[in-house]
């Protein structure tokens, strides 16, 4: 499976980086593994290692132990009645759940781009959080406001509160790119004082006096502090070009040394107004960010729905396609059951009535399970349709089934079992082609068997091949069996098969029922061996009695 996927994504670069697999084939080397790197992106964890349980314990490791909240967990498992997915996602905090039949390449490529990129976003913000928290941490006192205004209107305060000012002081901006800055007017952002809450929002120029405004104006024009006798304007102007203005005035000339004071307070306060503007730059960052993970969490969540919606229709296409009920006849004795795995699943059977005593019959395993996989299984169903007629011969029904299939999904890796073949009880002659698909059985009605053994390839694999027919004689009393791979290879609860011995077992000790009850009677022993777990796999199996 290392291989494989390595293979699989061999080729898959992200942000223009090649990607790194590293492989652990157990818990404690997993484990090893994480407390050495930091740059895990996605793991694509096995339930059952060393321990039938050690991926999910490795999972409550990273989570709950070494507190890793950021590396993308895929849990695969090839038998999802031990880790029923609908537990373990809410048990778990795992952020995807793959059974590893319907990881095809397709499906394991996005699977793996779509974690990268959580991963990634995720990151982002994570830094931009931990930046914010270090600006915040580094301030004191007045610099651990965000809100800008609540931060110039601390600075009013601390400046009135250390020189002793008259609280009338006010602080206003300018800038190009800011909505504050209106028509290139300086707007009164924070005030104390006469200069009140009431000229919030208001041009400075409204608000002073003109001898006091021209003092501001300078300050703006100069790009430098400006003093007199009980005037103080500071200018900042910040790496954005954000240029500041603090205003004060009291009713006693400033000394010397209180003016020192003013410029190491102002030397620290541009400091301050530089993180002020990082902390919005960056809360801007989150906040767009965090709308861009909504929208496309949005539109993840419209296409779920989407595929929903289609994967519903597809499991109603596929219902139909299957015959429930089967044509009468005295000279056979049909019956079948189908019950498809948790996914949508690839077979199919049927049966195609020429004559009274003469018909075919066919039965199909797509590769894989999904939407592709049903899209294939339909396919073969209008093949079939079309090419089932008595004058056509097995083989030759394959090889125009396997010419479709390249030529519609070549090169998709898709491809099919199939077994079709033509009764004809006025010779007493069974007449097949088998492409790939395990023995159909033949049971006699002394108690013997035959295995009608595949002679050719696959369907929709391989341009060149050309299928060939068999036949076998086949007499009253005689029941024939079609089944998929799904039927023999059900699990118990230790992972041992059901196999075809046991399988023949059950069908001789109950050959005297009828092949609609002998179908079903099968599917309930599999229940039983299963302990009533979802399958793993498709089961489908097709009986024939001839009368």
């Amino acid at each position: 499976m290392h291989k494989v996927t390595k293979l699989v994504l061999s080729d898959l670069e992200f942000s223009g980086r090649k990607l790194e697999f590293i492989s652990a084939f157990s818990e404690a080397e997993a484990k090893s593994i994480l407390l050495e790197r930091d740059d895990i992106a996605v793991i694509l964890l096995d339930v059952v290692m060393e321990q039938e349980n050690s991926g999910l314990l490795l999972t409550r490791y990273i989570r709950e132990d070494i507190k890793n909240n950021l590396i993308r967990i895929i849990l695969r498992t090839g038998q999802p009645g031990q880790a029923p997915e609908k537990r373990v996602i809410v048990e778990y905090d795992i952020n995807d759940y793959k059974s590893k039949t319907e990881l095809t390449t397709e499906r394991l490529y996005s699977t793996v781009i779509t974690a990268l990129r959580s991963y990634r976003d995720i990151i982002t913000i994570e830094k931009n959080k931990k930046a914010l928290e270090r600006i915040i941490e580094a301030t004191a006192h007045i610099f651990e406001v965000r809100s800008l205004q609540n931060f110039v209107a601390g600075i009013l305060d601390q400046f009135t509160s250390i020189l002793r000012y008259s609280d009338n002081a006010f602080y206003c901006q300018t800038s190009g790119l800011t909505a504050i800055n209106r028509n290139g007017h300086p707007v009164i952002l924070a005030a104390t004082g006469k200069y009140g809450e009431s000229t919030i929002n208001t041009r400075v120029e409204e608000v002073l006096e003109p001898k006091q405004y021209e003092l501001l104006t300078r300050a703006f024009a100069e790009k430098r502090n400006i003093y007199d006798e009980y005037h103080y304007i500071a200018f900042f102007k910040t790496q954005n070009n954000s240029e500041n203005i603090i205003y004060l005035e009291r009713n006693e000339a400033l000394q010397e040394w209180e003016r020192d004071m003013i410029d190491i307070f102002c030397t620290n306060v541009s400091i301050a107004f530089e993180n002020i503007y990082l902390n919005q730059e960056l809360e801007n960052l989150v906040d767009n960010r965090t709308r861009q993970l909504k929208h496309a969490n949005d539109e993840l969540n419209i296409k779920n729905m989407t595929f929903e919606r289609e994967l519903f229709m597809a499991r109603s296409v596929q219902q139909i396609i299957i015959p429930r009920t089967f044509p009468k006849s005295e000279y056979f004795e049909i019956g079948g059951r189908y019950h498809p795995m948790q996914n949508l699943g690839g077979d199919y059977y049927d049966v195609f009535p020429f004559t009274d005593n003469s018909m075919g019959i066919a039965i199909v395993d797509v590769s894989g399970h999904g939407i592709s996989a049903a899209l294939i299984t339909t396919m073969a169903k209008m093949s079939f349709a079309n090419l089932a007629k008595p004058h056509n011969p097995p083989f030759y029904v394959l090889d125009e089934i396997n010419a479709s299939l390249l030529k519609t999904v070549g090169g998709a890796g898709m491809f099919l079992t199939a077994f079709y073949g033509i009764i004809d009880l006025s010779i007493n002659e069974l007449i097949y082609s088998n492409g790939g698909h395990n023995e159909v059985l033949l049971l006699h009605k002394d108690g013997t068997y035959t295995e009608l053994c595949s002679l050719n390839p696959i369907v929709g694999m391989f341009p060149e091949e050309e299928y060939v027919s068999s036949s076998c004689p086949i007499h009253p009393g005689d029941i024939l069996i079609l089944y998929t791979d799904g039927i023999v290879e059900s699990k118990d609860k230790k992972g041992n098969f059901l196999g075809k011995p046991q399988l023949m077992e059950i069908l001789k000790e109950n050959c005297e029922l009828s092949p609609d009850d002998l179908s079903e009677f099968v599917l309930q022993k599999i229940y039983d061996y299963t302990g009533n777990s979802e399958p793993e796999d498709d089961l489908s199996i097709l009986i024939t009695r001839i009368l």
